[in-house]
């Protein structure tokens, strides 16, 4: 499977809105409350062909969410998980240099960015492990696996669970089952507040 590309118009609509993304709400807004999507998850959810754009956000929310200091939830983009443990950087620079530590080091088990993107499964699709701390490329390569795995199984909800969890035994299945009802609360949780 080749890296879909990032269309130039499009890539450039993506770096305000993400770096948006992050932003806090005001004080008083519940953590999960999100007046709207993104534009950045609108755009990557449409060049997917994934229907929710809130679907797309809350895989994010799963895979990388990080609390503000004001309560508000978001997914992080300088986030790491290093074989099994999570780290959250202030900055992409904290993010770089702690990722190049870590492959310094002989680490291929790292889910790198907003979508988590695992570098020793997806070693063949990355230009390089830092293009996927770039939040446009992260959201694009993982809108992509979420695409493909909904290619695989005709299901959305089974989509979210594959991204996780593509595997067939037992243990894979039961590990995608609980992060498909992970993701479905989350949505819920953004919809609920999201409703008029």
């Amino acid at each position: 499977m080749h890296m879909r590309p990032c269309p130039q118009m499009l890539c450039k609509f993506y770096a305000l809105p993400l770096a948006l993304a992050a932003l806090p709400l005001p004080p008083n807004a519940a953590a999960h409350a999100q007046s709207d999507i993104p534009l950045a998850f609108r755009e990557t959810a449409a060049f997917w062909d994934i229907p929710d754009p809130a679907l797309l956000y809350s895989v994010a929310l799963a895979e990388s969410k990080r609390q503000l200091p004001e309560g508000a939830l978001r997914p992080w983009p300088w986030t790491l998980n290093v074989a099994g443990k999570g780290y959250f950087y202030e900055t992409e620079t904290q993010a770089w240099a702690a990722l190049y530590e870590f492959i310094a080091a002989g680490e291929r088990n790292i889910d790198i960015g907003l979508m988590q993107i695992n570098y020793r499964w997806n070693e063949d699709t990355l230009i390089d492990p830092y293009t996927a701390l770039n939040p446009v490329a992260n959201l694009n390569m993982g809108a992509k696996i979420l695409a493909a795995e909904y290619r695989v199984s005709g299901d959305w909800e089974i989509a979210v669970g594959r991204y996780h969890s593509p595997g067939s035994s037992p243990a894979q299945r039961a590990r995608a089952a609980r992060y498909r009802d992970h993701v479905a609360a989350l949505r819920r949780a953004l919809q609920s507040e999201t409703d008029p």
